[in-house]
């Protein structure tokens, strides 16, 4: 499938309706990348793992805060009826109100307290861990993904890439040096990252990443916005539909698609609200897996693809938190017939299109990815119906030791408890605290306990109130 752009810089929201009308909002889902941490080094081969832990700052906190807030102040405590979800209310009373699920990495669990922070102010909200870092298929599938693998290398010795390797060659060359960096065109996201940070964040970023004395502020400025079309043309196609196909992005669209059935079925989700705290690979796997289209630019830190239910029907907008405005744009142009795209596209006609393409469960993942060896897997040739794939034996390679993780997964506990975890500044020091969450309504025999390890969670950033 040939990948469009869709319009640079924004959020991307996805509306689902009733007809013509937009009463009734059911259910929310959120899924957004981290605030802004310190340089994060990458491997070209997500297999490789990551470079050394990197760790939120404080700036990042605030843009996790402020897209809480928006959330907040657009679906709960609006005056307009028609984008208000039902039976919402703006305090946190219950599992129902809401559920935070995070990657087990320090820079999402942080930036999932900051979001609960500006969802609730002045509340403590639980925070759910998808899963151990090594068998996380619903949020960061791209790293243990064989199949995946397997395509970036065809990727990277295709006629188009080593046409742009040799197109960009004097520029990266020109540039790269300077943070004593890798010149080649698939480790460019590094180079990148540097001047971002060391431009854009300052002394803000919290490891003093700047620009180094021999290169010229006012030069490094000027070929920026090169350094960043380069760094696009590499993500925007490593993580486009044809790469994607199904396994990186289907294991999150399969919980989307479930909370909409539920929704649908039983007019009554689960949870008002479901948001993820994930990573920039995961936004544009599951745009390219749930639409066919690509984000025309990689995700900023704090971003969202918001999805928004309604009795039935499905639209599509872009949202900027510049404008504060939500721009509608087409679902999918080939299924939904719908110009101007704030006409609703019926959930009955892209259903069978996300049947194609979502996972419903880790064992599904596994599958799909070739992954035998993550230990959420069983063997690939022992799943019903499943055929040894030449790749199943690939090993997807765990978290470095270096990398901080924040507690040994989710386990369920009884009455709603939550672990809460507290920074201090490089002293590797977290406090879990208890906190009890009252039940919402009396028909409810029972509140969901959830919980979030923070044995090391370091110098990230945790807003006050979930800390002890």
């Amino acid at each position: 499938m040939r990948g469009r752009y869709l319009f640079p810089g924004f959020v991307l929201v996805v509306v689902l309706l009733s007809e013509l009308s937009l009463a009734n909002i059911l259910h929310v889902s959120v899924v957004f990348r981290h605030g802004v941490r310190t340089h994060l080094s990458k491997n070209s081969d997500p297999l490789d793992g990551e470079g050394e832990a990197r760790l939120l700052v404080p700036e990042g906190g605030d843009e996790a805060r402020r897209l809480g807030t928006f959330i907040r102040n657009t679906y709960l405590t609006t005056e307009d009826d028609s984008m208000k979800i039902d039976q919402s209310e703006p305090r946190y009373t219950s599992i129902r109100d809401v559920k935070i699920v995070s990657s087990n990495l320090v820079r999402t669990t942080s930036t999932a307290a900051g979001f609960a922070d500006g969802l609730y102010p002045d509340q403590a909200v639980p925070v759910t861990i998808s899963a151990l870092e090594e068998d996380d298929f619903l949020i960061r599938a791209y790293t243990k993904c064989p199949n995946f693998s397997d395509r970036l290398n065809d990727l990277y010795a295709s006629e188009e890439f080593q046409n742009k390797e040799r197109e960009t060659r004097d520029f990266r060359t020109a540039w790269a040096p300077a943070f004593s960096e890798p010149t080649t065109l698939e480790n460019w996201w590094n180079v990148f990252d540097k001047y971002n940070l060391a431009l854009n964040y300052g002394s803000h970023n919290g490891r003093d990443v700047d620009v180094p004395e021999d290169v010229s502020l006012d030069e490094a400025r000027n070929a920026f916005p090169e350094m960043q079309e380069l760094a696009e043309w590499v993500e925007l196609r490593r993580y486009s539909p044809d790469m994607v196909v199904d396994d990186v992005g289907g294991r999150l669209l399969g919980e989307i698609v479930g909370d909409i059935r539920r929704a649908l079925d039983e007019n009554q989700s689960p949870h008002r609200i479901t948001a993820y705290s994930s990573h920039y690979p995961t936004i544009l796997s599951l745009v390219s897996t749930m639409s066919g289209e690509m984000i025309g630019h990689i995700p900023n830190f704090g971003e969202a693809v918001i999805v928004e239910l309604h009795d039935s029907g499905l639209r599509l907008g872009v949202y900027s938190q510049a404008s504060s405005e939500i721009e509608y744009i087409s679902v999918n142009e080939d299924l939904c017939d719908s110009d101007p795209p704030v006409v609703p596209c019926p959930f009955g006609a892209l259903e069978q299109f996300f049947d194609a393409s979502l996972l419903r469960d880790a064992a599904g993942a596994c599958k799909a990815c070739g992954n035998s060896e993550a230990p959420v897997c069983a063997p690939v040739d022992a799943l019903p119906g499943a055929t040894q794939s030449p790749t199943a034996t690939a090993t997807a390679s765990p978290t470095p030791a270096s990398e901080p993780q924040c507690g040994d997964g989710l386990s369920a506990t009884a009455a709603g408890f939550i672990g809460a975890f507290v920074g201090l500044a490089f002293g590797g020091v977290a406090v879990a605290a208890v906190v009890y969450i009252r039940r919402r309504r009396s028909e409810r025999s029972a509140v969901f306990g959830l919980e979030v390890g923070g044995k090391d969670a370091k110098d990230g950033y945790v807003p006050d109130v979930l800390a002890t």
